[in-house]
């Protein structure tokens, strides 16, 4: 009888880790009083699926913040740039509208010591005016 009720548990086992493969973590095992190796083999289980259950549900929301980041980011009206240590690290296409640089000419200049900021911001502002002056003549 106790091999019958040994098997029944390790097919739930079978069962809740072919759920968790599908990431469904809705299965959990019992743990009887028994306290025999499939108990402890349950509560490992179940403990594991609830820490597996927070880190799929944490990426999950990282994956979305960062594509709701990407857009904004991407879509904004106004200049971004991301800058580290005085370098441009990264831009959004407005950036390259309101300045008139390639996506290429700005990362070439900011791989050129010239053209670090605040160097490359007053160069940039400056020839955006140098060519509105100029169009207007």
């Amino acid at each position: 009888m106790e091999y019958k009720n040994d098997e029944i548990r390790l097919n739930k086992l079978i069962d809740a880790m072919t759920a968790i493969a599908s990431l469904d973590f809705s299965k959990k095992l019992e743990v009887s009083e028994n306290q025999d190796i499939l108990d402890v083999v349950s509560l490992g289980f179940n403990m594991l699926s609830e820490a597996l259950e927070d880190t799929v549900v944490s990426k999950q929301h990282l994956e979305v913040s960062e594509k709701k980041y990407k857009s904004l980011f991407s879509k904004a009206n106004d200049v971004i740039l991301l800058i580290k240590d005085g370098e441009i690290i990264d831009f959004n296409e407005k950036t390259l509208e309101i300045f008139g640089y390639t996506a290429d000419e700005l990362r070439v200049g900011c791989a050129n010591e010239e053209k670090k900021i605040p160097v490359f911001l007053s160069y940039a502002t400056n020839r955006k005016n140098r060519e509105s002056v100029q169009r207007t003549n």
